[in-house]
């Protein structure tokens, strides 16, 4: 179970266990436990030992740690009362001290918030520009194609979704987007789409990235749908996939389509969002640059004009999440 903002108790959902099995497969692995046997969890002083002394960076010890924390939540009716779920959020919190004063040092020194592992991983412009061409070429070459395999597809997603973060410097929320096409679109239509879902929404002339879900849809401050007109030459990026991903844009087809069918097999395209740009730039450029450090990358492409006062609003809104805890965490 767990507690929704409404202070009253949820299921979590078999899906969501799934995910987060998935999230510790590789514990799993290193622990050498019998399948489904889970009792490590509740060992928690030796699990907390081989995760501390682990090769992990900081980022990706904290991140265990919550995937190990909402785990036990499914496993155990009575969790709120667990020593060890205590115990892993103190070990977290000990790593995310340690990973703000990194970052802090990191940032007086290089102008930009960083952990050490980030540090070792950055690029400047010239790399994004260079793999960014590379990346266009191969894309021209697979529009030649008359069928294309998994592959193709792969790196026509990983092109769009860059093309997309370039401009909208969000998470990872994108591979839950469905298509809609509606002519009689506008920003202020009173019919909206419904609110579990995101979408991509095409008129005759533009194109809508509407957001629903999100890391902090739900906070009162910085939630709420978030809706994103695409610039023309985005848009036409867009139209070309669509037609490579076979997706349908005729107005009268009126069946719900995933915008990005590659990741319809995965459980959460988020962590499949996040392993697929790192290998790619590790493949291209030898760095292990995850979405989180590209997107402090753009905005330190920014031209200087662009950060502003507005322009830090902008990209507030598009992170979901305050100015105080971007320019702590990102910039």
């Amino acid at each position: 179970e767990r507690w929704n903002r409404k202070g009253t108790k949820d299921p979590i959902k078999p899906s969501t266990m799934k995910s987060y099995k998935s999230g510790i497969s590789k514990l799993i692995k290193e622990l050498k436990v019998e399948e489904n046997n889970y009792d490590f969890c509740f060992d928690c002083e030796s699990t907390i030992n081989h995760i501390n002394n682990s090769s992990r960076s900081d980022n990706s010890k904290k991140t265990i740690y919550s995937y190990l924390e909402i785990f036990m939540r499914g496993l155990s009716p009575d969790w709120q009362g667990l020593d060890q779920l205590k115990k892993y959020n103190e070990e977290k919190k000990k790593i995310q001290n340690t990973i703000d004063s990194t970052a802090q040092k990191n940032k007086e020194e290089y102008g930009m918030a960083l952990t050490d592992n980030q540090k070792k991983n950055i690029i400047d412009k010239k790399d994004i520009e260079i793999y960014m061409k590379t990346l266009t070429n191969k894309i021209k070459d697979i529009n030649k194609k008359d069928n294309y395999n998994e592959e193709d597809l792969k790196q026509y997603t990983i092109f769009v979704l860059l093309n997309t973060w370039l401009r909208l410097p969000i998470r990872n929320e994108l591979w839950n987007m469905y298509f809609i096409r509606d002519n009689k679109y506008t920003l202020d239509s009173d019919i909206q789409p419904e609110k579990d879902k995101n979408y991509f929404i095409m008129t005759k002339s533009s194109g809508y990235i509407v957001r629903n879900v999100y890391k902090t849809a739900d906070s009162k401050k910085n939630g709420g749908t978030k809706i994103y007109e695409l610039e023309s030459d985005l848009l036409s990026i867009y139209k070309k996939y669509f037609k490579f991903a076979g997706i349908n844009i005729s107005p009268k087809y009126k069946k719900l389509q995933s915008v990005f069918p590659y990741f319809q097999d995965y459980e959460n395209g988020n962590m499949e969002i996040s392993r697929m740009i790192s290998n790619e730039f590790k493949k291209e450029t030898g760095k292990n640059i995850a979405s989180t450090l590209l997107i402090k990358i753009i905005y330190q492409l920014t031209e200087e004009g662009k950060k502003s006062l507005e322009y830090l609003k902008w990209l507030s809104l598009s992170r979901g999440t305050s100015i105080d805890v971007l320019s702590q965490n990102y910039l």
